[in-house]
């Protein structure tokens, strides 16, 4: 259960910050919009999460292909305004 929140926590997370910034999430503004997540989801099952540490931001596939291909439109598309 906690996995699953976690991992639903990070893909809101990665949706609203831009795909060039998505492994920059690190640090104390997401790990505290983390924290306030996961309280409150946990909280109900009687657990209490103190503290959130983000180490290290590693994307499933499927989730780092679609970044990694709507960057690559972003940039073609940037290209294209510029010519």
């Amino acid at each position: 259960m906690l996995e699953a929140a976690i991992t639903e926590r990070v893909r809101t997370m990665a949706r609203s910050v831009p795909s060039r910034k998505i492994y920059s999430i690190r640090g104390e503004e997401h790990a505290a919009q983390m924290l306030n997540h996961l309280k409150q989801v946990m909280s109900t099952k009687g657990i209490n999460i103190k503290s959130v540490i983000i180490t290290n931001v590693k994307l499933p596939h499927d989730v780092a292909t679609s970044l990694q291909e709507k960057t690559i439109f972003q940039f073609k598309n940037t290209l294209e305004r510029k010519k």
